[in-house]
């Protein structure tokens, strides 16, 4: 008889060594960049994770507390000379803060009346930052941000430092995530998403539960803005549009809602789909039409919403629940 939990234990040492040591085995500057990428998604992807798949509360605005985070800590920074451990807490902090005005708005609101609160969040940051030029830069964007340094010795300057760096990240709000959801207030969520009256009438605070979640996925997102800003030392109005909203939400319903897991599988498969894509469309034998559709970014969300439209279908766990739930059942 197969023993799942020798699996299951094995399975993580195996794919954690894979990652720690895959950047000195193969360091790759492109697949450097995927897997940092992938890092600061999976933060961000974890937040919604917990607000979507535990609390079932949706929110399409991710992306702006995401630019929040990122043009804060880029601000503060790059215009004032602030410390990135000074700049960026504090831009976490103020993403959590937006976070927790949004939600004190829309805590009340359910299903499409709160997507369509959170989109229309999305709208106004996204016409700030274009329109307010003297402090973001507009269309132009923000530049000259300054990378993280430890001590003020030893500067986190290269790809695979910067790796490490992000990943290291990921893995403590990865652990502090499967603790807060395999404690009382992970089922009290799950309460909410499954019966909003019936958790009420037990006593739940509803909106203040609502409201709690909605700001930690703010942060969340505030964390992976302020590492992705420092990373790519320039910030502008397209890298925090609807489409990156929307990305991050594909993110969570491919990986799996139901498990911090599925945010790891999800963020990894869709920062991956691109490149993909992209070796797909070298191959010869398909139509040229087609593989100029293939290697067009701009047809990303088509892609995106096939693929959302087939696991709901098909496969409503997603991988995790396909594939990934023997690494992580108890």
């Amino acid at each position: 008889m197969v023993n799942t939990g020798k699996m299951k234990k094995w399975s993580i040492y195996i794919l954690g060594v894979a990652l720690f040591f895959s950047p000195i085995i193969y360091p790759n500057i492109l697949y450097l960049d995927i897997g940092i990428h992938a890092g600061i998604y999976f933060i961000v992807a974890m937040g919604l994770t917990i607000l979507l798949g535990y609390a079932g509360q949706i929110s399409m605005s991710q992306a702006a507390f995401f630019g929040i985070g990122a043009y804060t800590s880029g601000l503060l920074s790059s215009k004032w000379g602030m410390n990135f451990w000074i700049a960026g807490p504090l831009g976490v902090i103020f993403a959590g803060s937006i976070g927790y005005v949004v939600g004190l708005t829309s805590v009340r609101l359910r299903h499409g009346y709160l997507a369509m609160a959170t989109i229309a969040f999305q709208i106004i940051f996204n016409t700030l930052v274009f329109e307010w030029v003297e402090l973001t830069g507009g269309p132009a964007g923000l530049g000259g941000i300054p990378v993280p340094s430890l001590l003020g010795m030893f500067k986190i300057d290269t790809e695979i430092k910067y790796f490490y760096f992000v990943w290291v990240i990921a893995l403590v709000v990865f652990l502090f995530s499967r603790n807060l959801v395999s404690q009382r207030i992970g089922r009290v969520l799950v309460s909410l998403r499954e019966n909003e009256m019936g958790a009420n009438s037990i006593g739940i605070n509803v909106a203040r539960y609502k409201l709690k979640v909605f700001t930690l996925s703010a942060i969340y997102a505030g964390i992976g803005g302020v590492l992705f800003a420092h990373y790519s030392r320039f910030v502008s109005p397209p890298s925090f549009s609807f489409h990156f909203s929307f990305t991050f939400l594909v993110m969570v319903i491919i990986g799996g809602m139901g498990n911090i897991w599925g945010a790891f599988f999800g963020s990894v498969f869709i920062t991956l789909l691109p490149e993909l894509l992209r070796f797909l469309s070298s191959f010869p034998l398909l139509p040229l039409a087609l593989r100029n559709v293939l290697i067009n970014y701009t047809y990303n969300l088509i892609f995106y919403g096939l693929l959302v439209y087939l696991f709901i279908v098909f496969l409503p766990k997603g991988i995790h629940g396909f594939g990934g739930t023997f690494l992580t059942k108890r």
